[in-house]
């Protein structure tokens, strides 16, 4: 007797958990992806290099002596950082260079002056440009975002914006913007 009501009761068991669990085909429909991403539109500072001029450099290097002496930048060849780095040229703008080396070389990157904004331009197989003051920073990064094709790459230390040509590298704590061909 104990057997029959112990088949019985697994049989009920059986029967109930095969009607409670129903196959249901589960359909998933992907929206397509959208660009949230808008263009800013930004008037480029007229006191120091817009990107959309040093991205003219990258590509004919020989116009940045024609277009970095329309903003009022002195001219410094072969600019070297004593043990840092070396640059073929350094165009500065309202600011003074650091003390030199016994080798000729200097210890670190033009120091900002009180007047005016300061900037600087530094170019070797990059073109960088260094600003002094968190608004001039502001309006490079806008202008790298307004310009058409830059999308950000990758977000750390530096934040990384590509075309697939160029990469534009922002460093905010030096406010720094360095552009150079994408490998």
């Amino acid at each position: 007797m104990k057997k029959i009501f112990n088949l019985v009761a697994a049989a009920i068991m059986v029967f109930t958990m095969s009607n409670c669990s129903t196959k249901q085909m589960a359909t998933t429909t992907t929206a397509p992806a959208v660009d949230t991403t808008a263009i800013i539109q930004v008037e480029a500072n007229r006191e120091f290099l817009s990107i959309a001029e040093a991205l003219q450099m990258m590509q004919d290097p020989s116009a940045a002596e024609k277009i970095l002496p329309k903003y009022g930048y002195q001219f410094k060849k072969n600019y070297e950082i004593y043990r840092v780095n070396k640059y073929k040229a350094m165009f500065y703008k309202n600011c003074t260079l650091p003390k030199q080396t016994s080798t000729g070389a200097y210890l670190d990157l033009p120091k900002a002056q009180k007047k005016g904004t300061s900037s600087y331009v530094a170019i070797s197989e990059n073109v960088e440009i260094g600003v002094y003051n968190n608004k001039a920073y502001e309006n490079l990064v806008n202008q790298i975002l307004g310009t058409p094709g830059f999308t950000l790459a990758h977000d750390g230390y530096e934040q990384e914006y590509s075309n697939g040509t160029y990469s534009i590298y922002t460093y905010n704590p030096m406010r720094r913007i360095r552009i150079e061909k994408t490998l």
